[in-house]
């Protein structure tokens, strides 16, 4: 059984209350939320949790033709 993560679930949180198409939100705008809510967390820990969100079927998508920003399709 896999150990439950918040950091996947504070992740998707955010883009779905915080993203949207016209306004993405950046890595690091979601690692320091997640800095906020007391998880240990980088710029390059966000590009990889989202990568694995998306892989696994996570509507997460990269705005602006950007790597580094977000937003979740609604």
């Amino acid at each position: 059984m896999a150990r439950f993560d918040p950091r996947k679930l504070y992740i998707v949180q955010m883009l779905h209350t915080s993203s949207s198409p016209e306004h993405p939100v950046t890595a690091q705008q979601i690692a320091d939320y997640l800095v906020e809510k007391n998880i240990r967390c980088d710029e390059e820990t966000v590009l990889r949790e989202t990568e694995l969100l998306q892989l696994s079927g996570v509507p997460i998508l990269n705005g602006d033709n950007n790597s580094k920003t977000f937003y979740i399709e609604k």
